[in-house]
């Protein structure tokens, strides 16, 4: 991991974020609507697309590919951004591979530049050299990419612009072939509610299927309909017009068009001040989907591993902290709480609801069910990792050495969770503790520009303000009662204590001699406590996250389907 980590760590700190299209705040409450624009290649011109990419060295992928980062460019007014690339992958684990029935999607992301003058052949080229870089990288995905970004960065970010290619797949055995086997679509689209743009190119019959799904709550769709058009334009102007590939571009703008210099701009989201809230961790058709909310520190991304273990075709929609993403987070548990049902709701307007957590996320999942079940909403699953009764955490009080504790913890779990040796031991930590406001932040953000995790133009400043607020707020905070007798609680809990901020009253191994961590009396319903091998902090990862998504995976299916309303759910479905 350590390895990956390194050599993911240097694009780092020159990837672009996603194209500043012209994004406008959903309304609250509304359900995300996608609408499809689609367009045809007919057999003749695919065949005239791909015979001049050919004659070029290029894949048809890598061409399609730049001239939809044309578009992107002409419509966002910017000369340098990412875009997640999704990939059909099968590694070679096994001779049979191909027989397997299975989801092998992994998300990539992928840079477009357009700084500097050039043509399309040379875009083109560019963009296959990126591709397949992109492609030697495919175990250090998106997702990891945007975690380590995220850290250096201290804001969670997200590249919401997508671009699947279907062509060149095999088939199960080992032939080329189109989508014929899928029989004719009818109807289709895609629904990831995090998602603005999704651009699928697909063959089928010899044709050249071109689709744009767009998000229309937040795109405008007079603009899609007119970079859409401008798109397929010019991919039949390179299959008619060999002159098409030659003719000079000037150079795009290298700063951010209409965004600020950090990335796009935030939506609107639901509840208290601004900033995403919902960030997709996994795309599905099951329902209902599964929710993850963020542990202390408020970042979802921790949650890659073991999302990438689930066996169902569920949705996994991450909760994170809004401060992270340029809002105001809420300043106690219940306000956090409406603020993540705010955004569940538009994912998911009525239950029953799967909510879960590691550490602080469990205690809002809890927190959330309860609150749900006072409007008539069931929760069907709670899924809590390692997280302590809150009436054990001690509340972290004042200015000054307040500030100053929680940035000892801060650095203790960056170091436990990333099994990192930060140089911080005894006397740092004393050094750290005699220090005061803004002293305390520059401390801890040079520590973490010196071990890899900061870049130079990144500070640790927003990070360690969320950290401390949710060290406040739950000790600060007492777990209500969830009376529903049909809610499941699925209770991870860590066989070591914790390297680093054991017993220390932040959640972290603080009740070890209470019976399931101190829930009995805060729920119903029947529980299962299931004890894990590790500690805290590495229960996500390796084969502790294996143990817990096995699990998760056989309570999932246990469920009754469909999921009913308390009114239609019986007792002995909990069998």
């Amino acid at each position: 991991m350590n390895a990956r980590r390194a050599a993911g760590g240097d694009r780092l700190d020159t990837l672009p974020g996603a194209p500043a299209l012209p994004v406008r705040p959903a309304e609250p409450g509304a359900r995300p609507r996608f609408a499809r624009r689609t367009a045809r290649l007919e057999p003749a011109q695919w065949q005239a697309l791909r015979a001049e990419a050919a004659r070029r060295g290029l894949t048809p992928t890598a061409v399609l590919l730049a001239a939809y980062g044309d578009a992107l460019a002409a419509w966002s007014g910017q000369g340098r951004f990412a875009i997640t690339l999704t990939l059909f992958d099968r590694p070679p684990v096994h001779p049979d591979v191909n027989l397997v029935v299975g989801d092998f999607t992994s998300l990539l992301l992928h840079e477009v530049d357009r700084s500097r003058p050039g043509t399309f052949a040379d875009d083109a080229s560019e963009a296959q050299r990126t591709l397949f870089r992109d492609l030697d990288h495919r175990e250090f995905s998106a997702l990891e990419t945007l975690a380590e970004k995220s850290a250096r960065s201290g804001a969670t970010e997200s590249v919401p612009v997508v671009f699947t290619s279907a062509l060149g797949l095999t088939d199960p055995l080992g032939g080329e072939h189109d989508l014929d086997w899928m029989g004719n679509p009818v109807y289709g689209i895609s629904s990831t509610p995090q998602t603005w743009l999704d651009h699928q190119v697909i063959e089928q019959h010899g044709a050249l299927l071109l689709q744009w799904d767009v998000l229309e709550n937040v795109l405008p769709a007079d603009e899609a309909d007119q970079a859409f058009s401008g798109y397929v334009d010019r991919a039949r102007r390179l299959a008619d017009e060999a002159e098409e590939w030659d003719t000079p571009r000037p150079a795009g703008p290298s700063a951010a068009g209409r965004s600020s210099p950090t990335g796009p701009p935030h939506r609107e989201s639901a509840g208290t001040g601004t900033g995403e809230t919902a960030l997709p961790l996994h795309a599905g058709a099951a329902e209902p989907p599964l929710f993850l909310i963020h542990p202390s520190g408020g970042d979802v991304l921790c949650y890659g591993e073991l999302v990438g273990l689930l066996a169902d075709d569920r949705p996994v929609v991450g909760l994170t902290d809004p401060a992270l993403t340029g809002g105001v987070g809420p300043a106690d548990i219940p306000a956090l709480a409406e603020h993540y049902l705010d955004a569940v709701r538009q994912h998911q307007p009525h239950g029953p609801y799967l909510l879960g957590g590691w550490s602080m996320g469990g205690t809002l999942a809890h927190e959330m069910a309860c609150l749900l079940e006072r409007r008539g909403e069931r929760t069907a699953l709670l899924l809590m990792i390692d997280s302590n009764t809150p009436d054990r955490i001690r509340t972290l009080h004042g200015q000054g050495a307040s500030q100053a504790v929680a940035a000892v913890r801060y650095l203790h779990s960056l170091a436990a969770f990333l099994d990192l040796d930060l140089g911080f031991g005894p006397a740092e930590e004393a050094e750290l503790l005699d220090r005061t406001g803004d002293d305390i932040r520059r401390a801890v953000t040079q520590r973490l520009r010196d071990a890899g995790l900061l870049s130079r133009r990144d500070t640790a400043d927003t990070r360690l303000r969320v950290f401390e607020r949710h060290l406040r707020i739950l000790g600060e905070h007492r777990a209500g009662h969830l009376s529903d007798p049909t809610t499941r609680l699925l209770l991870v809990r860590a066989a070591l204590p914790s390297p680093h901020n054991s017993g220390v009253g932040m959640g972290v191994d603080d009740a070890p001699d209470l019976s399931r961590l101190g829930w009995d009396g805060h729920v119903r319903g029947p529980i299962h406590e299931v004890v894990v091998e590790g500690h805290h902090y590495s229960l996500l990862t390796g084969d502790a996250a294996k143990t817990i998504a096995e699990h998760l995976n056989r309570t999932l299916a246990a469920l009754p389907h469909p999921l009913r309303q308390p009114s239609d759910a019986a007792t002995s479905d909990l069998t």
